[in-house]
């Protein structure tokens, strides 16, 4: 996990199997936190050829920041998801196209992509059929922020349509009965929508009235539905709270794999697979429906801004710019220190 703080400064915390938090000073560091307090499940400052950041991309096992107009990769130096060939240091620079600055990064868990100040788009990683360098024409128009899962990859674009590519395997393009997409094309099924959150195996959208629709794989109710009547869900369908009311009012979304979590009148909710763990942060013990999403409890009366899940579990920020992350935190994912909480915990970000 990685995170930045108001002056820019790159803070990053837990697996560091591929030198994905470190940029290769600690690879190998995979030790998992069985006696909390545990170094690697706090958090610590980037590598140093990028100690300030103003946007990220991070996915399992690498990272990449964008520092005024250049994008700096580290981690895994497999499946190009770095960008380019990293130095001797362990960092990869990715190349600028026709010389011109970096202003936009954006992506995760399986690729990433980065738009140039002259509107040019440069792309590494899962992509399947987009192009490595292209200009932002056609479906792309409007392109802002981009998801991608496994073999499937979406973006709201700024007129807010859903566009995706890839295999609609277990509905996860949301796309109906069309099947696969080898080419960006916009879902015409679906409301319009402002944010977007693909996951590995499906995906949730938020729409222009601020309710939420998921699709794709629900086995454990992570679609937002209930997985006995639908274990994949082909069209987008709206997502429920516990009084079996939509949600409403919702800013963000975020998915992964058998979790989701948005960010709905000011509070953090989530809903899917829960459990001991604590995937969706409500505690143990909650009986709740595990497709029906739940509000996280805090005392304090916080009000979030973002969020964000990982595999096991999630984080969110407060409108006081405080970070609370839930879940399994075997490798210090949790960033508190410990091995992982059901409930959320503060991550408390110290100056090195």
């Amino acid at each position: 996990m990685c995170a930045t703080t108001d002056n820019r400064e790159l803070y990053c915390w837990g697996y560091d199997n591929k030198g994905q938090i470190t940029g290769g000073r600690g690879v190998g560091e995979d030790v998992r936190c069985t006696a909390p307090p545990c170094s690697a499940a706090r958090p610590t400052r980037g590598p140093s050829e990028m100690r300030t950041a103003d946007e990220l991309s991070v996915g399992f096992d690498w990272t990449c920041a964008r520092d005024a107009g250049e994008i700096r990769c580290w981690g895994r130096d497999e499946g190009n998801f770095l960008g380019a060939r990293p130095a001797t240091n362990g960092i990869a620079t990715v190349a600028q196209l026709d010389n011109a600055k970096w202003k936009r990064l954006t992506g995760g868990h399986r690729g990433s992509c980065g738009i140039s100040s002259d509107g040019l788009l440069a792309c590494w990683g899962d992509l399947g059929g987009l192009p490595q360098n292209s200009a932002l024409t056609g479906e792309l128009v409007g392109l802002s922020s981009i998801q991608f899962g496994d073999d499937a990859r979406c973006f709201a674009r700024e007129d807010h349509k859903r566009v995706c590519w890839g295999r609609d395997t277990e509905a996860r393009l949301g796309n109906g009965p069309d099947g696969d997409y080898p080419n960006p094309t916009v879902i015409l099924v679906g409301s319009e929508i402002t944010a977007i959150g693909q996951g590995t195996n499906h995906g949730c959208a938020v729409t222009v009235l601020g309710n939420l629709e998921c699709w794709g794989n629900n086995t454990q109710g992570q679609s937002g539905t209930d997985p006995v009547s639908a274990s994949v869900l082909h069209d987008p369908t709206v997502v429920r709270g516990v009084n079996g009311r939509e949600l409403a009012n919702c800013t963000a979304v975020a998915s992964h794999t058998e979790h989701s979590c948005a960010i709905c009148d000011g509070a953090a909710v989530c809903w899917g697979a829960h459990p001991e763990a604590g995937y969706t942060g409500r505690g143990v013990g909650n009986t709740a429906a595990r497709q029906q999403a739940v509000r996280i409890d805090l005392d304090g009366g916080h009000q979030f801004v973002e969020i964000a899940t990982y595999v096991r579990g999630g984080c969110a920020v407060d409108s006081n710019g405080a970070l609370f992350c839930w879940g399994d935190g075997t490798y210090g994912e949790n960033g508190d220190g410990g091995a992982g909480s059901p409930v959320p915990l503060p991550v408390t970000i110290m100056a090195r």
